[in-house]
């Protein structure tokens, strides 16, 4: 992955922003993790009924970014985005277990945040020890990923690997990492060991390779002819092609009950529908309505998809929010639709402009799939940053419920992005 910046940053910078939260109450399922507008880090939902803030120091040269959730409840964020901070240092934070303090668990100089993900399950050092996979980018160096191993002792780290451009999956078991690294090279790492055992397969134009969220599968792409390539699942050393006769760019994801596997492709004529196949046979199970579909994420129940298309009066968006992901703001314009797998019928349920770290998160969502839900546990609510006002400028964490007839989007408080917990 890469980091890149916008003008929605630099408007922030400019305007010096700081804004107070709601003293709104809410009733949700589980936490929300909120990168306020302020650039601060608070926690929203179950015994919170108002935001409550983890950090208070955030300021125009001191940005946090990305709160990380992991599956046993730990939230991580990072500090501080280099494009503000007059020097290069990366830090990384987690929440104490009732989420009202946090404690630096990594720090050094020379690198900064591009990306995070929590191993899916217990390393083994017992039952409260997680695993975080730290993709840094270094100047002049190749991105680098330290596994910060925090258990009931205390923190320790380990170099994995370095490469570029680096994307990675968790196994399920959390022992193992599967790497897509310099365009070229698939590996497999024992997180234990510390072995990499390098893929025979070749990997071919895809960015994230998904390891399945229930058994030992993964999915990648490889060429199948002079000029298409496929979807393949790798599993016990074995490739299974589930689609081939592919073209272009292909992004995917498993769904939680590792049943389907959902991609589209990005070619030379636009962006494609969304289409989901059913991984044991490559049937396909259901499509979006639209083709030009800018991400796509899966409801923790795998019953439906969400998935993100241009706004009419956004005009060929898609294929202009991924070859410049940071226009102009009036120019982004986006509806998230929700795809029902059990009648194939999809529907628009809300129409916003994206904040510039929703749109970091959309530009890279086959990797953020794996790590960041927006979704809320119950499969009910999605959650997401939206720009209200470009002059001046104000952004808010929005959520909006997918169940009801005629959706109406909340303002949760004003913020950057939303991250929703895996649990209630």
């Amino acid at each position: 992955m890469r980091r890149i910046s916008g003008i929605f940053a630099l408007i922030g910078l400019l305007f010096g922003l700081v804004f107070g939260v709601n003293a709104q109450s809410f009733d949700l399922p589980g936490h929300i993790a909120v990168l306020g507008q302020d650039f601060n880090v608070y926690v929203v939902g179950s015994e919170f009924n108002t935001p409550s803030p983890l950090t208070t120091d955030a300021s125009a040269i001191r940005h946090y970014q990305f709160p990380t959730w992991s599956t046993d409840g730990r939230l991580a964020f990072f500090c501080c985005d280099v494009f503000f901070s007059p020097e290069i240092t990366v830090e990384a934070y987690v929440a104490s277990s009732d989420l009202t303090a946090a404690k630096l668990m990594y720090r050094a100089p020379n690198e900064s945040y591009t990306y995070a993900a929590w191993s899916p399950a217990n390393c083994a050092d017992g039952d409260h020890c997680r695993d975080l996979a730290l993709l840094l980018t270094r100047p002049s160096a190749s991105f680098k990923v330290e596994i910060l191993r925090q258990n009931a002792i205390g923190v320790t780290t380990q170099t994995a690997a370095t490469g570029t451009p680096f994307y990675f999956s968790w196994s399920s078991d959390g022992r193992r990492m599967i790497w897509h690294r310099n365009n070229r090279l698939l590996s497999f790492f024992d997180v234990e060991t510390r072995v990499v055992t390098d893929d025979a397969a070749v990997p071919r134009f895809f960015q994230a390779p998904a390891w399945s969220p229930i058994d030992d599968r993964a999915i990648i792409v490889i060429q199948d002819s002079d000029s298409t390539t496929a979807l393949v699942i790798l599993e016990d050393g074995e490739q299974r092609v589930i689609k081939g006769g592919l073209q272009g760019l292909a992004n995917f994801s498993w769904s939680p009950n590792g049943r389907y596997l959902a991609y589209r492709l990005l070619t030379n004529n636009g962006i494609t529908a969304v289409e989901v196949l059913d991984a044991q046979t490559g049937t396909i199970v259901g499509s979006s309505a639209e083709a030009n579909v800018i991400a796509f994420f899966w409801s923790p129940d795998s019953s439906k998809l969400a998935y993100l298309t241009p706004n009419q009066s956004g005009g060929a968006l898609g294929a202009q929010l991924i070859a410049n992901p940071f226009a102009q703001p009036e120019r982004i314009s986006v509806n998230w639709n929700v795809l029902d797998l059990a009648s194939n019928g999809s529907r628009i349920i809300a129409s916003f402009t994206p904040t510039e770290t929703m749109v970091y998160l959309l530009s890279y969502f086959d990797q953020f799939n794996q790590s960041h839900q927006l979704w809320s546990p119950d499969s009910r609510y999605i959650v997401y940053g939206e720009v209200m006002n470009t002059t001046p400028v104000t952004y808010s964490v929005s959520y909006v419920d997918t169940l009801t007839d005629n959706p109406s989007p909340v303002s949760l408080m004003p913020g950057e992005i939303g991250i929703w917990s895996y649990n209630d």
